[in-house]
């Protein structure tokens, strides 16, 4: 159980019928706020607070008031409403509600607060407690603003009528969050999360996802994501959606009938989003993604950020990547699991020793999860940003000609150890120019580019490459053909260095498909 909140004076006893009525009209509200509106402060609220019908023309706000329980259905605050330091008995519901601003900071709800639909711009949660958690399932909310107490409060959207701009999440302890079928614009997060939180996002539109400045202990979730924006709902025939209900396994009789005489009598996004029983009718309609009733943003741009940050264990799971312009920097990704996704090259045009620490931490992830075709894919990516850095740096500092050349071998090879056929092919290609630089270097042969010439090396000296390519054969292997040259020596030393690189480059191209 929570503890109250500490009063600041004496709790004056208001039945639920006054407050109506002062909410009704907002000039027999007599005390005010220091930025003059509408004040109510230190009452206890006998028995149930219905709001209903009610437009209310000033903002107003409840100080350390304590409540039962709370019902507003088809009322309107033209400007705000305010909860400060209240406490709340029973559970607070919201069937509709349309307000600019709807505020609750430092509130405690002994058991849920749910928002069935609401059209509001700003509703704000600071430092919310709720024993049976905040629920919202349907409606449009331009900022919804979370600074969460911990992570013992749940937080859960859900529905496909529920369509928030922008969730912004800044924690400074924790935070429990799910949200599911949904649309979310934009998600930003940031600030601390402790071991114990979890935020689950599965199957939401959205536009752009930003974790700035994050420090994840907990776990963050984000699974099967549509990039794309909802601008807001419109309305459609519902006659497909009953029919296929109808035909369906399990459809429920009552729901059935009830829907199919409501549809010729209102709108189907006042059917849909209404307080009307028809939960197995939208679960069912959630559950074919339906997307007929929804208005598309006219930019498909879409963005996926994460900046200065530690995210922790961070599972993306069937994302597309690929529609999303991508931008990470100073972060540490050593922990993210992606699964069904990858993460494609940002193709960067600056800042490459840190899209080579992003890359490289995606090859450490890939490796840890036994994904041998992705994480040869990231590496191969890393090498060629710490390429472009290298030689870069180069400029200013030429102590890293060793790596430069090393990394440009591998790429020229294999691609950094991912293509076995072009390591193949480069080795007998590079050995083949040694073996004619060795041959043409014997004492008793001269480079002749005539048909007649070309006609002895295939004769004569070309059955001898097979030996050649075998790093470990003798010198004079050639003997019978001619004693060795000036440079003969040279070159044989040379093509063992670049035919034993080869070989490594062919066995390593294998092993991606080898379990370590």
């Amino acid at each position: 159980m929570f503890k109250k909140n500490k009063q600041m004076g004496p709790m004056e006893n208001i039945s639920a019928l006054e407050i109506i009525e002062l909410l009704s009209d907002t000039k027999k509200i007599s005390s005010t706020t220091v930025y003059g509106t509408k004040l109510i402060d230190h009452k206890n609220i006998i028995g149930t607070l219905i709001i209903l019908d009610i437009n209310v023309k000033e903002t107003v706000t409840f100080l350390n008031c304590t409540f039962e329980d709370i019902i507003i259905d088809r009322t309107s605050f033209e400007d705000s409403v305010e909860f400060k330091q209240c406490t709340f008995a029973k559970d607070f519901r919201i069937i509709f509600i349309k307000s600019r601003n709807f505020n609750l900071e430092n509130c405690q709800f002994e058991k849920a607060y749910i928002i069935q639909y609401c059209v509001i711009d700003y509703l704000i949660f600071h430092r919310i407690e709720a024993i049976n958690g905040i629920m919202i399932e349907g409606g449009q909310i331009r900022l919804l603003d979370i600074k969460p107490i911990n992570e013992k409060t749940s937080f859960s959207f859900t529905g496909m009528f529920l369509l928030i701009h922008t969730l912004s999440v800044i924690s400074q302890s924790g935070i429990t969050t799910f949200a599911k079928s949904c649309s979310i614009n934009i998600i930003n997060l940031t600030g601390y999360l402790n071991l114990t939180s979890r935020l689950d996002f599965t199957r939401i539109k959205n536009k752009k996802i930003a974790i700035y400045e994050l420090n994840n202990s907990g776990k963050i979730y984000f699974s099967n994501i549509m990039p794309v924006g909802v601008q807001g709902f419109k309305e459609n025939s519902l006659s497909p959606h009953i029919e296929a209900y109808r035909n369906s396994p399990q459809p429920d009789a009552r729901e059935l009938q009830f829907i199919s005489q409501m549809a010729f009598q209102m709108g189907a996004l006042q059917l849909l989003t209404g307080n009307f029983p028809l939960y197995g009718f939208r679960k069912f309609m959630e559950r074919r993604d339906c997307t007929d009733f929804l208005i598309y943003l006219d930019t498909f741009e879409t963005k996926f950020q994460i900046l200065n940050s530690s995210p922790g264990i961070l599972e993306l799971k069937s994302i597309l990547f690929d529609q999303y312009q991508i931008e990470i920097i100073n972060s540490d990704l050593s922990a993210v699991k992606l699964l069904h996704a990858k993460m494609p090259d940002v193709k960067a045009k600056g800042d490459y020793l840190n899209y080579y620490n992003v890359y490289n931490d995606l090859y450490a992830a890939a490796l840890r999860q036994n994904n041998s075709k992705d994480k040869t894919y990231y590496y191969k990516i890393a090498q060629n940003y710490l390429s472009k850095y290298l030689k870069q740096s180069s400029k200013v500092n030429d102590g890293d000609i060793g790596s430069r050349a090393a990394i440009a071998v591998s790429q020229l090879y294999s691609g950094h150890g991912t293509d076995w056929i072009r390591a193949c092919m480069a080795t007998t290609g590079i050995a083949f120019l040694f073996f004619i630089f060795f041959t043409a270097s014997l004492k008793e042969t001269v480079a002749d580019a005539s048909l007649n010439g070309l006609g002895y090396f295939c004769k004569e000296l070309l059955p001898f490459f097979p030996q050649f390519i075998n790093p470990l054969h003798r010198i004079d292997f050639m003997s019978e053909v001619s004693a060795l040259g000036k440079w003969t020596a040279l070159f044989d030393f040379l093509s063992r260095i670049f035919i034993s690189i080869g070989i490594f480059e062919i066995v390593r191209s294998f092993r991606k498909h080898v379990r370590p």
